[in-house]
């Protein structure tokens, strides 16, 4: 298992727009990224899987990113879970700073990425932030298509796209996964 809790991390280096704070993949099985205080000026805090295919090796799954406070500064998606089985982002606070995208934009809509299964749970986030047209403001899941396994629950969680930005993708839930949750969510901007 790899765990990640109760660190202090600055991640603003100039030259770190390419880069990732965390990137999961090539199987970790048993993950948790908890309780941080993160302020990242880098491409993505959050990366889980790799490239656009599914090939096994690159799939992770029991991973958690619970209970962390960020403040992201990067004009670029800040979480994007690919391939993962049983995935968990909850009572995460963000801010979006600077130009910087936002927020949980997890996967585009093509066909070959559509990688997530299990258990999906995005719950209770406070998310808030500046975005533009091209990096989507939001939460945007892509499961496999028709898994019998998948069951995803998107409840309680706040997105507020902030003065010049607007919802692309306010909350979207793609692959016909089995049991889809949305409830209570605050979606404005």
């Amino acid at each position: 298992d790899l765990v990640i809790e109760d660190n202090i991390i600055f991640a603003e280096n100039p030259d770190s727009a390419t880069r990732t704070l965390f990137n999961l993949n090539q199987q970790v099985v048993g993950a948790s990224i908890s309780r941080n205080r993160i302020k990242a000026g880098i491409q993505q805090v959050l990366f889980v899987g790799a490239g656009v295919s599914s090939v096994v090796a690159n799939k992770c799954s029991n991973v958690e990113f619970n209970d962390n406070v960020i403040e992201h500064s990067c004009s670029a998606i800040a979480f994007e879970p690919r391939q993962c089985e049983n995935f968990s982002f909850s009572r995460n606070k963000v801010e979006s700073k600077s130009g910087g995208s936002g927020l949980v934009t997890p996967i585009y809509s093509t066909v070959g990425m559509f990688l997530l299964g299990g258990r999906i749970t995005v719950k209770d986030n406070e998310l808030s932030g500046l975005g533009s047209g091209t990096q989507r403001l939001g939460i945007r899941l892509s499961c496999n298509v028709d898994d019998p396994k998948s069951i995803v629950d998107v409840s309680g969680n706040t997105l507020q796209a902030m003065s010049g930005s607007y919802l692309t993708y306010p909350l979207a839930v793609e692959g016909n996964p089995r049991i889809v949750k949305v409830n209570d969510n605050i979606l404005f901007g």
